[in-house]
């Protein structure tokens, strides 16, 4: 008992068997030092560590790169003239002052319109995919994009404005499920989803994934960043889109993070797979596979923090079926 000191009186009343200064008074502890307001959140340590999950996917090149003479100076220029040929032409390719690249063989192909066939050459990817010139980077990392973009092209749709792939809405149910393995199970999370209000449908929800390629050293890394895109109806743009997802983004932790990015490594590294389970319509279109995402193994940590004291601070998530925690 303390009195204390000022005008009136402050006591503090401690009850032994519940109050005992010993292992089980972790928690407690930990909870106190946890800032409720403001910035900056310490959290006391596990002396083992834990494991640290990266949002990286290895990328595992092709062994061979296609090379050539265009006639064309740039992209642009060599696109209109296939427009004219095609209405969907490939273009997972590049031209940057007259020479074209691709991990694609153009021979045979509508590209035959904007290549030299008797200059194309098969060359060692590794001697074009690792150059030492950063402009040569940047050229890279735009064929990576376009030929991701090729190999998603019917499995996921392109937002231009938020630059991620995301689940498109299905025709007839407007909703969608995706089937994966999580950390410990076999799961599945509502990756489109509709919200109604009195009957009327308000807005729909897509996962999806901000996709950045890195290089370190000589290994190329793709990057993904869990998100979301909105949509009216699962169709048209949302004109609320920016304030939905600033709201969500405020909703989400890290658990919530780690539980879609392993959903987006499943899918990334099941493509092309055998006996993977990737397809989302139940058939995955026929395609090529020429890029292939392999796993990052986690980081072995020297301290960890205690996930039940992480817990304690996230905030109940918006009403939305619990799905921006997608299952670990």
């Amino acid at each position: 008992m303390d009195d204390g000191q000022g005008p009136g009186q402050r006591r503090l009343h401690i009850k032994r068997s519940a109050n005992r200064f010993d292992e089980t008074a972790r928690d407690a502890l930990a909870a106190l030092c946890v800032a409720k307001s403001g910035f900056g959140v310490w959290f006391p340590t596990y002396k083992g560590g834990e494991r640290g999950h990266m949002n990286l996917l290895e990328v595992v090149l092709p062994k061979e790169i296609y090379v050539g003479a265009s006639p064309y100076k740039t992209g642009r220029d060599a696109l209109f003239a296939l427009l004219e040929k095609e209405e969907r032409p490939p273009d997972d390719w590049t031209i940057r002052a007259g020479h074209f690249t691709s991990f694609r063989d153009p021979r045979g192909t509508v590209l035959d319109r904007i290549v030299d066939g008797g200059s194309i050459e098969t060359v060692s990817a590794a001697d074009v995919a690792l150059p030492d010139d950063e402009a040569d980077e940047h050229a890279v990392i735009d064929l990576l994009r376009r030929t991701l973009a090729a190999q998603l092209d019917g499995l996921l749709a392109f937002h231009r404005d938020q630059k991620a792939f995301y689940f498109p809405a299905t025709v007839k149910t407007i909703e969608k499920k995706y089937g994966y393995q999580s950390l410990k199970i076999a799961t599945s999370a509502d990756v489109v989803k509709k919200y109604e209000k009195d009957g009327r449908l308000k807005y729909v929800r897509h996962h999806a994934f901000e996709p950045r390629f890195w290089r370190v050293g000589d290994t190329w890394f793709l990057s993904v960043s869990p998100t979301f895109v909105f949509t009216w109806d699962g169709f048209r743009p949302d004109r609320f889109a920016s304030g939905r997802l600033a709201g969500k983004k405020q909703r989400e932790f890290n658990s919530a993070l780690l539980g879609q990015f392993v959903m987006w490594h499943h899918l990334l590294t099941g493509l092309g797979q055998k006996g993977a389970t990737v397809s989302l319509f139940d058939l995955e279109p026929e395609r090529d596979h020429i890029l292939q995402f392999k796993a990052v193994e986690p980081l072995a940590l020297p301290r960890g923090v205690p996930d039940d004291v992480w817990r304690s601070t996230e905030v109940v998530p918006f009403a939305d079926g619990d799905q921006g925690r997608l299952a670990l």
